[in-house]
């Protein structure tokens, strides 16, 4: 009832009236939704003690993520929602930073858009690995479909893993493998970046789960508090390392590179990776204790030049264009 995009300009999904059920519905009969804790009320009053809520978001009815009370979102990931397919909407905030300071203030659960909540008559007997958040990236042709979850182990370790959604995605997932094989050896020489190790498990793919902090965190981090200075000196480290993190060669136009970009001109002899990673965005870097750059994500890897300033393009891009308040910098 209290989900973020009803106070953001979406109207009631079922009688279709702005503030409706935030207003506690004061035209409506017939029709209610419920807060997180009315809800809890409710199954405690039927006898349920044993419950479970995620989270999908943006709603329930086109998911994109399932989120839970062991992984809620990280502040920046909930940047630029202005889905609602239904019907006409109106924008009356920037629903990524307000998300953001909801969930530096632990309410999350109270202000989400949307609740699945699994009810059990008996405790539920512990999985050998209970799913805790999960991803579909199913808005794209079904060769490139896939599931992303994390999963929590019956040693509590996390766990991280891709499969993919159709039959013909399978070949997809072998695709990574390859891709985390190809930039090892490419990125070894100069050992700026490390690549996430993983392994394939049947239709499975694991990765490792690491600790740290993304470049995106710690830029915005920085951003919130006015070190544009200290921004943009990181922000052009990054692209330095991105630059120079193997080496390149004169890119020549190839009959891969034109299946997948198209005819391109380019005004200049400019510089290029034989393998590429171009999803290299400062949410997929991640900076362990030791400092040290590993690469979280490398699924859009191409084995065919690539000129090496369209990585730093989308990585620049995908920061600055996410959320209103990066927007400064530009």
């Amino acid at each position: 009832k209290l989900g973020l995009k009803y106070w953001a300009g979406c109207t009631e999904d079922h009688v279709g009236r702005m503030f409706e059920g935030i207003e506690g519905y004061p035209c409506a009969d017939g029709v209610r939704t419920f807060t997180k804790l009315e809800l809890i009320q409710i199954l405690e009053e039927c006898g349920y003690s044993d419950y479970h809520f995620y989270y999908p978001h943006p709603d329930y009815k086109i998911p994109l993520v399932i989120y839970s009370d062991n992984r809620l979102p990280k502040t920046g990931e909930l940047g630029g929602n202005f889905c609602n397919f239904d019907r006409s909407r109106l924008a009356l905030m920037d629903e990524g930073r307000v998300f953001d300071e909801i969930l530096k203030n632990g309410l999350f659960g109270q202000y989400a858009n949307s609740f699945l909540v699994e009810i059990t008559k008996e405790p539920r007997k512990e999985a050998s690995a209970e799913v805790i958040y999960a991803k579909y990236s199913n808005g794209r042709a079904p060769k490139f479909a896939i599931q992303t979850h994390i999963a929590k182990t019956e040693t509590k370790d996390l766990q991280i893993y891709k499969m993919a959604e159709y039959e013909e995605g399978k070949e997809h997932i072998r695709h990574i493998v390859q891709a985390a094989e190809g930039l090892q050896e490419l990125w070894k020489e100069k050992g700026i970046f490390q690549v996430n190790q993983c392994r394939l498990e049947g239709n499975k793919i694991f990765f490792e789960y690491l600790q740290g902090i993304t470049l995106e965190e710690i830029l915005d981090e920085l951003l919130e508090k006015r070190k544009l200075d200290q921004v943009m000196d990181k922000i052009q480290k990054v692209v330095d390392s991105i630059v120079h993190a193997s080496s390149t060669e004169e890119f020549q136009m190839t009959p891969e590179f034109r299946k997948v970009f198209g005819e391109v001109e380019f005004p200049t002899k400019i510089q290029a990776v034989k393998i590429a990673d171009i999803d290299m965005i400062f949410s997929n870097l991640l900076l362990d204790r030791e400092q040290r750059c590993h690469v979280l994500d490398y699924e859009w890897t191409f084995f065919f030049p690539i000129p090496v300033g369209f990585i730093v393009y989308r990585a620049l891009h995908y920061y600055l264009e996410a959320t209103s308040g990066r927007r400064i910098l530009g």
